[in-house]
């Protein structure tokens, strides 16, 4: 019988190696009798013959490249694959928040001393800080980086960078002298409780840098300017893939001056604002968000969920439970606002004017294949209080005069939506999944060629007779 071969050598994967670093990762099978070992690797890395043992330092940087090592058994060919990036950075190995030297595998390594060894160099070559798991105090000054970095944790829930007591934002990103552009990645860690006078409470983002964040949550920041950001101020372009921005102060997410800001399979969650846009204010270029959740955010003034200055697309994206005076889901005040295949119910305008959207005679809100439905207020309009630019296809519970809608562009009025409750329906974020023969099943075709080809959830559509009108596309 030939024996299974996956059982008799495999190896953690995948694996990322600093450059010159000493590598030595085991094997996480290794049968006995294994010989004519071969394999393909990074420059400087080999295979240790007496227990498999991937050993050496890396000689070259490679981006992630499918590599493999084979050995002979039982007369078989038994090959293991192993996926590895290698790069020039820094090993972070002690909690603390002091200086030191990350420059050999024996040194003292804080976080703060490998961006303050990446800042002192002050060239455009990006270095890769690892972070493993564990709570990382930041207690002294905001730490600060001015070239181009990636920092690298170890999960979303535990590698955490926290500045709990400490009356100083978290991370600030400005690009040195010696850079005509800038970009920051950070990934699979938790930043929280920055807290500052100025913008940006767990992070600030001056112009001229591109910052990335992926599955990162952003929490508890605090900013004391009015729209400030406590969780994100940006001047630069932001990107967010599936993160969590919940419970900051003064904002989830602000951005200024030329920004672009895209928002995707993301959480926007719990913020408050003492003015405008609890969730995300855009007074920048542009926002863009993509299969994401806004929810539960409040602001004093305008724009619970979002407060638009800007042009925003919102696709296959839920707005729900947000609150404020005048447009608990969002308040367009410069700019437009195009919504696409989106489910926006159950915002509240409180003793205010206006539950869902609300917008000033300037703009321009378009929407096609949306929910817009059961959203309260206290005086005016409920679901929207400006007149809205219909593409078709879209369901409210309201009359069709309260949004301008139209039956003849295929719009549905005067109609309960027909929602399960907003829960776990699949993909990173909770959904309104319709309920089986509601009014939004397979009824929008869209004049302007259909609905996008996923759902809030990253499930395929169209599935029956049309594409499903809001953000989840019963299956």
């Amino acid at each position: 019988m030939t024996p299974d071969l996956s059982q008799l050598l495999a190896y953690p994967t995948p694996n990322i190696f600093l450059e010159y670093r000493q590598v030595n990762l085991a094997p996480t099978i290794f049968a006995e009798g294994l010989t004519d070992f071969t394999w393909t690797l990074p420059s400087g890395l080999s295979v240790n013959l007496a227990n498999g043992a991937i050993v050496g330092s890396p000689q070259e940087i490679v981006d992630w490249t499918d590599y493999s090592v084979t050995a002979t058994a039982f007369g078989h060919a038994v090959s293991a694959p192993v996926k590895i990036r290698t790069g020039l950075g820094y090993q972070v190995n002690d909690p603390g928040d002091q200086g030191g030297s990350c420059d050999t595998d024996t040194n003292v390594c804080t976080l703060r001393a490998a961006l303050e060894e990446s800042n002192a160099i002050g060239d455009s070559q990006t270095r890769l800080i690892l972070v493993p798991a564990g709570t990382y105090p930041v207690t002294q000054a905001t730490l600060s980086i001015a070239t181009n970095v990636e920092i690298l944790g170890d999960g979303q829930t535990t590698t955490i960078i926290d500045a709990s007591g400490s009356p100083h934002g978290l991370f600030v990103v400005s690009k040195g002298p010696g850079l005509s552009t800038q970009k920051v990645i950070f990934s699979d860690l938790t930043m929280q409780n920055g807290s500052t006078s100025q913008s940006g409470g767990n992070l600030d983002i001056f112009s001229g840098s591109d910052v990335s964040l992926s599955r990162v949550t952003v929490t508890g920041g605090v900013s004391n300017l009015i729209d400030g950001g406590g969780g994100i101020a940006t001047g630069g372009n932001l990107t967010l893939d599936f993160c969590t921005v919940s419970m900051n102060s003064h904002d989830g997410i602000v951005s200024t001056d030329a920004s672009a800001v895209v928002v995707r399979d993301s959480l926007i969650s719990g913020n408050n604002s003492g003015s405008s846009g609890g969730g995300i204010h855009c007074a920048g270029a542009s926002l863009d968000v993509e299969r994401s959740l806004i929810a539960g955010n409040q602001a004093n003034n305008q724009g619970g969920g979002l407060f638009i200055g800007c042009g925003a697309t919102i696709t296959n994206t839920t707005i729900s439970g947000n609150m404020t005076a005048q447009g608990g889901a969002a308040y367009v005040a410069v700019g437009s606002l195009d919504l696409l295949n989106d489910t926006i119910v159950d915002n509240n305008g409180g003793a205010g004017d206006t539950g869902g959207i609300d917008a000033s005679p300037s703009t321009t809100v378009t929407l096609q294949s949306t929910i817009l439905a059961r959203n309260f207020a206290g005086t005016m309009g409920s679901n929207c209080n400006t007149a809205l630019s219909s593409r078709g296809d879209n369901l409210t519970n309201g009359a069709c005069s309260e949004c301008a809608l139209s039956s003849s562009t295929g719009d549905i009025c005067g109609v309960d939506p027909g929602l399960a409750a907003l829960a776990d329906n699949g993909g990173p974020t909770q959904s309104y999944l319709p309920n089986a023969g509601g009014p939004a099943i397979d009824h929008a075709a869209g004049p302007l060629g259909g609905c996008p080809p996923v759902d809030q959830r990253g499930l395929p559509r169209p599935v029956g007779g049309g594409c499903d009108i809001g953000s989840v596309e019963v299956q």
